[in-house]
C-alpha cells in the first residue's frame, strides 16, 4: 500500500521529475511551440516555479507534443539501467529490489 510520507519535504524536484520536465521543454522547443501554447492545449496556465507532473497530465501533454507518455521516461529509465549494470558501487541508483 502507498502512503503518504511526512518526513519527505516539498521543495525539492528529485531526478526523475527533472529529466521528465527537460524532456518536455525539449519536445516543446523541437515543435516550435511556447509554454502558453503547450498549456492551452491542455487547459492550465504556467506559473514560474516548480511543479511536478503526474501521470495524468503526462498523458495530456504528450497529445498536443504527439508523442507517448513513456518518451518522457525512456531515456532516463535507460540512463538508470546502465549506471547500475556499470557502476553498482556507486551508491547513486538504488539497486532494484525485484
Amino acid at each position: 500500500m502507498l502512503g503518504i510520507n511526512p518526513k519527505k519535504k516539498r521543495g525539492k524536484a528529485d531526478a526523475v521529475a527533472i529529466h521528465v520536465g527537460h524532456r518536455i521543454r525539449h519536445r516543446r522547443v523541437w515543435q516550435n511551440m511556447s509554454q502558453a501554447a503547450l498549456g492551452e492545449a491542455i487547459g492550465v496556465t504556467f506559473q514560474q516555479g516548480s511543479n511536478r507532473v503526474g501521470a495524468g497530465r503526462l498523458e495530456q501533454i504528450s497529445k498536443p507534443l504527439e508523442v507517448r507518455p513513456s518518451i518522457f521516461l525512456r531515456t532516463y529509465l535507460t540512463t538508470l539501467s546502465r549506471l547500475r549494470r556499470t557502476r553498482p558501487e556507486s551508491g547513486l541508483y538504488p539497486a532494484r529490489s525485484d
